[in-house]
């Protein structure tokens, strides 16, 4: 009747380590998961913040400039475009890289002072 109550115990006692092992590998998963989530959100932010740069880029050196695909590092994309007058352009770019993506619209302010073109920054919006 010993051994019994020995076995016993001992099984309750290894289904008891079993749970808390197993509640937490699920806690450290879902942490895993949510900082990675974190890490590419930061990234697709990153990306658009380079998207936007490289159309500031084109536009000092074609004001007519309307946008267009960007190349950007690890596979993410972009796709920019430029709508607006000789002095205020409204860009908007779309950055997807893995499931996030990430849409920005800045808002440009064009001075010109002979063949030289300043941007000036007015608004930043992020979706």
């Amino acid at each position: 009747m010993r051994a019994y109550s020995t076995i016993i115990a001992v099984i309750l006692l290894l289904s008891f380590i079993v749970i808390v092992v197993a509640g937490l590998t699920s806690f450290s998963i879902s942490r895993l998961q949510s900082e990675l989530s974190t890490e590419q959100s930061q990234t697709t932010q990153q990306y658009a913040q380079t998207c936007i740069e490289e159309v500031l880029r084109h536009l000092k050196d074609t004001i007519s400039y309307a946008g267009g695909a960007i190349s950007l590092p690890d596979g993410a994309s972009c796709t920019a475009s430029v709508i607006g007058t000789d002095t205020n352009k409204t860009i908007t770019a779309t950055v997807s890289d893995q499931n996030i993506q990430q849409i920005v619209t800045a808002e440009v302010t064009v001075t010109t002072n002979g063949e030289a073109i300043n941007l000036e920054l007015t608004n930043w919006s992020e979706n």
